[in-house]
């Protein structure tokens, strides 16, 4: 499947598009002598230095964001706290109720 093409996994279910895997560089350089360099000034995590390349698998994604009128019509409540309103896309969920309502 080529990356522009969309699918559905059922009639109920989100639009889907395929994305294709590759690897791409993880990690910020940091080089403390540099004068210049706008990176060297800001407090960098261990986790974030030591650039290494990073593969991702090809994977799925829904097309678009869900809503919030989806989100209710699945899990019976709207967790939106701000800017409520059918057709925006649903907020302040976590990734336990990400999984629960996929």
């Amino acid at each position: 499947m080529s990356p522009e093409e969309t699918f559905w996994d059922c009639s109920d279910c989100a639009e889907m598009v395929a994305l294709p895997g590759g690897r791409y560089l993880m990690g910020t350089v940091v080089v403390p002598d540099d004068p210049f360099s706008s990176v060297s000034k800001l407090p960098v995590s261990r986790a974030e230095t030591s650039q290494h390349a990073v593969a991702v698998k090809s994977f799925a994604i829904g097309r678009y964001e869900a809503t919030q009128e989806e989100w209710y019509s699945v899990m019976g409540v709207n967790p939106s706290t701000s800017q409520r309103g059918g057709s925006l896309a649903v907020v302040t969920v976590s990734w336990d109720e990400a999984q629960e309502f996929i």
